[in-house]
């Protein structure tokens, strides 16, 4: 363990519990099938659409397969999805919840991970893996090969704080505020420069 390791968890103010012990199911590889850019079939999400902040879904794939083979790359509201694998050891490891309507499905460089919300909140964890003290962690098991990757042992391996849900919600409240104020700011950025952009328009012809 590393000294800053070693000095951030000698004395926790909550117990450490590592992840492994808080799974209702065994960690997920999502799917390694060819995807398509028409829009038949199920949505993929990919590695390029997990960011720290949630979902970027600008660039959606799709995978048309059979009911049966469906079931094991559903993805649920509450599932936390992890990036496995990526050039770059800053990006392995970030994590985001599913939290989008419809039928998607994952690829092959996300884990996918669904805990008991009796002890642990989805939201929490992933608050947690994107932490710096989440990022100390996984930085120490990730793995450099051609790419830096982290697997399911090493993840479950991983020790997080975990008080109790009630107190958990309150820690994640003001991270949810501030991320819902920031997405309220792009928007209103957003709808500002389309009326630019239209104005400008008209007035060139």
């Amino acid at each position: 363990m590393s000294v800053e390791m070693a000095a951030r968890f000698a004395s926790p103010k909550y117990p450490l519990v590592a992840l492994g012990e808080l799974l209702v199911e065994p960690i997920a590889y999502g799917t390694s099938e060819r995807l398509s850019e028409e829009a038949i079939g199920h949505p993929v999400l990919r590695m390029n659409n997990l960011t720290m902040h949630g979902w970027d879904t600008a660039d959606v794939k799709y995978l048309d397969v059979p009911a049966a083979d469906v079931a094991a790359l559903q993805l649920k509201r509450g599932d936390v999805l992890v990036n496995r694998t990526n050039g770059s050891i800053n990006l392995v490891g970030k994590a985001a919840v599913f939290d989008l309507d419809g039928g998607w499905l994952f690829a092959s460089y996300l884990l996918r991970v669904r805990v008991d919300e009796r002890r642990i909140l989805p939201e929490y964890l992933a608050y947690f893996l994107n932490s710096p003290a989440g990022r100390l962690q996984i930085e120490r098991v990730a793995r450099p090969i051609l790419m830096v990757n982290v697997s399911p042992p090493e993840l479950r391996s991983l020790q997080i704080p975990l008080p109790s849900v009630d107190e958990q919600r309150r820690l994640i409240r003001p991270v949810q505020d501030a991320l819902k104020a920031k997405k309220s700011r792009e928007r209103d950025a957003a709808a500002e420069l389309k009326a630019i952009n239209v104005a400008f328009y008209k007035a060139v012809g």
